[in-house]
């Protein structure tokens, strides 16, 4: 279970990382309550309270054992076509 929690931790910041990349290359965020939070509290602040918010519970209670490790696995496999999503808008 620590490997997939992992590899989703790692995730996280890539997309943050990433979608910093593509927002200074004249990119926008197509998720509405990311893009509203960067509105209010800048790009950074903005990106990691969704992450902390939204991904620190899964996370939390992933390393409880109340969520399967498929499920972790599943949301990284997401996570991973989202990071190379933004690689490739970054790239272009």
């Amino acid at each position: 279970m620590i490997y997939a929690i992992a590899l989703f931790a790692l995730l996280q910041v890539a997309d943050i990382g990433t979608t910093v990349m593509f927002l200074k290359r004249n990119g926008f965020e197509r998720n509405p309550l990311v893009a509203k939070a960067m509105d209010r509290l800048g790009v950074i602040p903005g990106l990691v309270l969704v992450k902390t918010v939204l991904i620190g519970p899964v996370i939390y209670f992933a390393m409880l054992g109340a969520v399967p490790e498929w499920v972790i696995w599943a949301m990284s496999m997401f996570y991973v076509a989202v990071v190379i999503n933004n690689i490739m808008v970054i790239r272009k």
